[in-house]
């Protein structure tokens, strides 16, 4: 790939626009938000979140729908209690997510594009998933962070004026080079929880405030997981972070080369009944 300077007037002309009262942000159901924060909520009980979740019938339709997809791991369910039950309130929020991401992100302009981002996104989202389980505290939200890393990048694609009047490897990086920032003001404009916004900013570089951070890493790592199960951007040398940063992220989740060889095993197995 070319080595060249970022470009920052896509990524600035995206940030204005999300800043506008009249932009058309790809806009999450506000019940898909709601479940995310009531599934991370102590106490909360399945009878409020199911309450919440039954404000949105389309979207309680393709829950149950996907509930059934290896990606959650269930089988047959026969009603929206039953899956909420043997999904668990984590992964439900999970599923709602991922429910609502792909009926209004994963989709306009480019859509093969978009569609290969989408697969990328699922892919990074179960593999940092199994990261995560390796990690002595595994985090709540790394699946999450997995699904929505590239969010940025889909914004800009949908937003994005001159690709025709650029070279594919020269677009592909400019996409790279702001796609972390748009994903971060996504995710402001989302009230999407700190944490994920931060971990949206920093997956390429593993810092936050300058330090190693856990979750970052995991995503990190899951995107290296994905590219390496030939899930990848549509520009396949695009969006990869570097050597030292793979290294920083391994070291920081102290991953050894024999635990990362049984990772990469275990990802390759099944990431393709996840997508």
């Amino acid at each position: 790939m070319n080595a060249i300077a970022p470009t920052p007037h896509l990524v600035n002309d995206v940030k204005a626009k999300l800043r506008r009262p009249d932009f058309q942000l790809p806009m999450l159901p506000a019940v898909a938000l709601d479940v995310l924060r009531l599934s991370r909520t102590p106490h909360v009980t399945m009878e409020q979140i199911e309450v919440v979740l039954k404000r949105d019938p389309a979207l309680t339709a393709k829950v149950l729908q996907q509930a059934e997809s290896p990606l959650f791991g269930t089988k047959k369910v026969h009603s929206l209690r039953d899956a909420m039950v043997r999904l668990g309130l984590g992964k439900l929020g999970d599923l709602v997510m991922w429910t609502a991401m792909n009926s209004t992100v994963f989709k306009g302009g480019h859509s093969q594009d978009v569609e290969t981002i989408r697969q990328h996104s699922a892919a990074t989202a179960y593999a940092a998933s199994v990261v995560a389980k390796y990690t002595p505290n595994p985090p709540d939200y790394a699946f999450l962070c997995g699904l929505l890393h590239d969010v940025g990048a889909v914004v800009m694609l949908t937003h994005q004026r001159d690709r025709d009047e650029l070279p594919r490897d020269i677009f592909w990086n400019m996409i790279h080079e702001g796609h972390m920032d748009v994903g971060s003001a996504v995710a402001i404009a989302w009230k999407l929880p700190n944490e994920i916004e931060m971990v949206i900013e920093a997956h390429h570089s593993v810092l936050v405030h300058g330090h190693p951070h856990p979750l970052s890493a995991i995503v990190c790592l899951g995107e290296e997981l994905a590219a390496f199960a030939g899930y990848r951007w549509p520009d396949p040398e695009a969006d990869r972070s570097a050597r030292h940063v793979v290294a920083r992220a391994k070291e920081t989740l102290r991953i050894s080369d024999k635990l990362w060889a049984k990772i990469e095993q275990e990802v390759v197995d099944g990431v393709a009944n996840q997508i």
